[in-house]
């Protein structure tokens, strides 16, 4: 397994396919997510429901594509990839 190195992630531009709260690291088996106060302004509400985490997803308006982001979380088991679920207390 690759190890990971914090200057490696820290470069959006060449390892990390980043969109809004959800990155892909293009070297790392891993998808991570970020939920948080922030979120909220637009209009996603992730919280703990009946101990499972519900996560809004990328999209603003309408149903939520399998796309992009989306469709890395749903076929994260699929690929061979671990989710990871940061949430900013801040």
């Amino acid at each position: 397994m690759p190890q990971c190195r914090p200057t490696a992630l820290g470069n959006t531009s060449s390892a990390v396919q980043r969109q809004a709260g959800i990155w892909t690291p293009k070297d790392f088996p891993v998808v991570f997510l970020f939920s948080g106060e922030s979120g909220k302004s637009y209009g996603h509400h992730d919280d703990w429901v009946d101990g499972v985490f519900e996560y809004t997803g990328e999209g603003q308006n309408g149903p939520m594509a399998f796309t992009g982001g989306n469709k890395a979380i749903r076929d994260h088991r699929k690929n061979g990839n671990d989710l990871l679920l940061f949430k900013d207390f801040g």
